[in-house]
């Protein structure tokens, strides 16, 4: 894979999570097509994703705790972007 192709991809891959976690995407889609990239980015913000855990609820975590996790997910989506956009 050359640079240009991961920059693509890791841009692809910030711009479909956004589109998940907006609702646009489904989890297998998302799943599918990221699933076996090797680009430690991609595969931090996957692991992030596929470990979100429920919120609210009996067994869900308390807001705090979801807020956290989504804090780690904007940032993981961020340094993907930023990474795709470097020279």
């Amino acid at each position: 894979m050359t640079i240009k192709e991961l920059r693509n991809l890791q841009l692809r891959a910030a711009t479909q999570a956004r589109a998940l976690q907006a609702g646009s995407v489904s989890w297998d889609d998302f799943r599918q097509e990221f699933a076996s990239v090797r680009d430690p980015l991609i595969a931090k913000l996957f692991d992030l994703l596929e470990h979100q855990p429920q919120h609210g609820g009996t067994l869900g975590v308390r807001d705090w705790e979801y807020g956290d996790h989504l804090s780690y997910v904007r940032l993981a989506i961020e340094e993907l972007e930023s990474a795709a956009r470097a020279v």
